[in-house]
């Protein structure tokens, strides 16, 4: 391209035939990276003084627009190039998608034994009348209902505590259990699944000392698991 102060104006004609370019210069001129036709013609042959300055500022600006828009590209394409390496760098640092870590792990579980004990029916008291003394014991009129649950399948014992001061002994029986308890007494019991239902058939020994009267019942029930 011609350079400032040189004697030939540059003028950007895309359609030009080689008829129109009599007495002109040609060649092919890059302009914004556009191949476009240029003619290049003796400024004293073709336009006075004043058109030539004139000419000259029309070119000066558009070599200042090629070059600026030449930096913004460049501008452009090293920022394209510094985003590129960074996203490069930040997946190698990442870990790879196809590795794995295998273990074995054990997990172990205790279970708690427990065993719960409700008293479904029990009579807080009794009558005790002259025959009950005469015989010495007194028998309840209905069982009591005792209901043990437990998650052991070893079984249960069942505890039983006579606390009442109006009975020397208290004999259970329930099924093929039978008990005599004097103040504290054990028996084990097998694991049953759903619970332990036992209709327990109490017979009341009386103490010495007892008169007809009424008394109270105090038989306690609990359980632990085996």
């Amino acid at each position: 391209m011609p350079a400032y102060g040189s004697e030939y104006a540059l003028v950007v004609h895309p359609s030009a035939s080689p008829a129109e370019t009599n007495g002109w210069q040609t060649g092919p001129v890059h302009l914004f990276e556009n191949r476009t036709t240029v003619r290049l013609a003796n400024a004293y042959r073709s336009i006075g003084i004043a058109s030539k300055a004139i000419v000259y500022n029309k070119l000066a600006r558009l070599l200042m627009l090629d070059a600026t828009l030449r930096r913004w590209r460049s501008m452009n394409v090293n920022r394209t190039l510094g985003a590129l390496f960074l996203a490069t760098s930040l997946v190698g640092a990442l870990p790879a998608q196809a590795d794995s870590v295998s273990g074995s792990m054990q997990v172990s579980v205790q279970v708690i034994a427990r065993a719960v004990v409700t008293v479904d029916s029990q009579p807080a008291s009794v009558t005790i009348t002259p025959e009950d003394l005469a015989r010495g014991y007194i028998d309840l009129d209905a069982p009591i209902l005792v209901h043990v649950r437990t998650n052991s399948r070893r079984g249960y014992l069942l505890q039983v505590n006579n606390v009442s001061d109006a009975f020397t002994s208290v004999e259970l029986s329930s099924g093929d259990m039978t008990m005599n308890v004097a103040q504290e007494s054990w028996i084990q019991r097998p694991y049953v699944s759903g619970g332990d239902l036992m209709p327990v058939h109490a017979r009341l020994h009386l103490a010495r000392g007892m008169t007809a009267g009424t008394a109270q019942v105090a038989i306690a029930f609990n359980a632990t698991p085996l």
